[in-house]
């Protein structure tokens, strides 16, 4: 028998070798191709059920529409720095910024810290309150110096009031533009809903910072006894509040239902100090019932999946971990996404992020429909299931729904907390009517039952539940108020820091 060549030998292992190798990229390409598909699909399906529902999935059907300059809160000098933008530059791409530094807007005094003359001078003035921290905006240097005069006792109270009405002085002239402003019924900031991440919110901030220095100055008012200059601030604060109505943004959502928690929280210190006359608190009651933040919170959630569709995508296309780690927190130095940024945002694109997308905007649509039958149904964890522990869970097991699990706990920490803030307006209007029952009577009544006819046609209903809150009148003069809370079991009016584990108590 003829001995074969080692060469022919080792030919013939190649021939196999490259078959087996051939073979073996044609299975991965099937298998990719089978995934990329697959995802395709998903997110085809996805969309599909979501317009036959009658959802749109365009940022351009969420813009408002314009209004006349005479109307408008923002037609004014005041606001042009923030709304001036010029084209920047960050590695990966270009992007669209305001033209001015903050210190440099006409805005600044409302977020910025103390100057050192400032500081000087106030702690000339106010030594127990020395050193000043000027690394604070100085309304929060306020506003913790009011917390610790509550918890202090009497005098330092009445020493934090007379700190803040110094510090104040700074932004007494913007406050009383702010004011005049606010006389105009409509508001509409230039925002550019098409940009994404980067469509300019600059008014939020200046506004909040406004929002927080009326509210320093209402409880001020309330300790000095002057219960209709604190009344004037929280109608202010109510009024600015509205600006952010018709912005489809869960962010500006959020700003709002946190203004008209300041000035919840004025009138809920009001009611405890037995401030209020019998006027302001049916003109308090009557505005706060014009209040529903959860329309407009369905409405920024179907702003957010449009505005992520096109955001993430356009991030994926450029290969920009700059940009992913800024919006989203995320991205260690040693990860591939961020020695290699391109291809392993290519690699995400092409074969993961069509199932994100599909159940980013199915997870979306769960909780939109949910919050639509709030008034029907209530708004708690029975109703919004909790989708941020499946995201990640599948980020972990399927290296699966990225995005999903990084933005679904924001998104649900915001859904809670606008719930919980909805929820404070509706137990304020019914303290309302207690310290007003309590003017007219001497005494709060033994039940709530006393409150309706008499002040209400319906006694309003607690948003998680859709029922009666609970009520206890205590011994000491004052009651107790209270609703289930997001978790829905009654704890006695128990309150805790995790909102989601406690009762939602009034004042709390």
């Amino acid at each position: 028998m003829k001995k074969k060549s080692p060469w022919k030998i080792v030919a013939g292992l190649l021939v196999i070798g490259v078959l087996v190798l051939l073979m073996l990229a044609a299975w991965i390409a099937f298998r990719a191709f089978s995934a990329v598909s697959e995802a395709r699909i998903q997110w085809e399906q996805a969309e599909k059920e979501l317009l036959t529902k009658g959802e749109t999935l365009s940022v351009e059907d969420f813009v408002p529409p314009p209004i006349p300059d005479e109307q408008n809160f923002f037609a004014d000098p005041l606001w042009e720095d923030l709304s001036d933008r010029v084209e920047a530059e960050k590695k990966g791409g270009h992007f669209m910024k305001a033209r001015l530094p903050l210190e440099k807007r006409q805005t600044y005094d409302l977020n910025r810290p103390l100057s050192e003359d400032e500081r000087l001078k106030l702690e000339k003035d106010f030594p127990e309150f020395a050193p000043l921290d000027v690394s604070k905006d100085a309304v929060h240097v306020a506003r913790e110096l009011w917390k610790q005069g509550e918890d202090a006792g009497s005098e330092s109270k009445r020493r934090a009031a007379e700190f803040i009405l110094a510090a104040s002085s700074m932004v007494e002239p913007i406050l009383s533009r702010i004011e005049r402003l606010a006389d105009r019924s409509e508001a509409r900031f230039p925002i550019h809903y098409e940009d994404g991440i980067y469509m300019g919110l600059e008014h939020v901030a200046p506004l909040l910072g406004a929002a927080q220095w009326l509210q320093l100055r209402g409880l001020v008012a309330i300790e000095q006894r002057q219960p209709y200059k604190a009344a004037a601030d929280v109608f202010l604060i109510l009024r600015l509040a509205t600006v952010f109505r018709n912005e489809p943004v869960l962010l500006s959502q959020m700003v709002r239902a946190s203004m008209d928690s300041l000035a919840v929280e004025v009138i809920n210190q009001g009611i405890r100090e037995h401030t209020w006359t019998g006027s302001n608190l049916r003109n308090f009651e009557s505005a706060l019932a014009e209040i529903d933040l959860i329309p407009a919170l369905a409405l920024a959630l179907r702003f957010e999946r449009a505005s992520f569709n096109i955001s993430i995508d356009s991030l994926l296309r450029s290969g920009n971990n700059e940009v992913f780690n800024e919006s989203f927190g995320s991205g260690k130095a040693s990860s591939p996404a961020t020695r290699y940024p391109f291809y392993w945002f290519w690699v995400y694109r092409q074969f993961v992020f069509p199932d994100d997308k599909a159940y980013y905007n199915q997870a979306i649509q769960t909780w939109v429909e949910a919050l639509d039958q709030a008034s029907q149904v209530g708004v708690s964890s029975r109703q919004l299931p909790k989708f941020s522990a499946a995201a990640k869970a599948s980020v972990f097991e399927n290296k699966k729904r990225l995005f999903s699990a990084l933005i679904f706990p924001g998104l649900e920490s915001g859904i809670v907390r606008v719930a919980l803030i909805q929820n404070q307006i509706v137990l304020t209007r019914i303290a309302c009517a207690l310290e007003l029952y309590r003017l007219e009577e001497g005494d709060y009544p033994e039940s709530l039952d006393a409150l309706a006819p008499r002040y209400f046609d319906t006694l309003p209903a607690d948003l998680t539940t859709l029922q009666a809150p609970r009520y206890r009148k205590r011994d000491e003069g004052d009651f107790e108020l209270w609703s289930l809370g997001w978790n829905g079991s009654d704890e006695g009016g128990r309150s805790d820091k995790n909102r989601k584990k406690a009762d939602w108590v009034w004042g709390g």
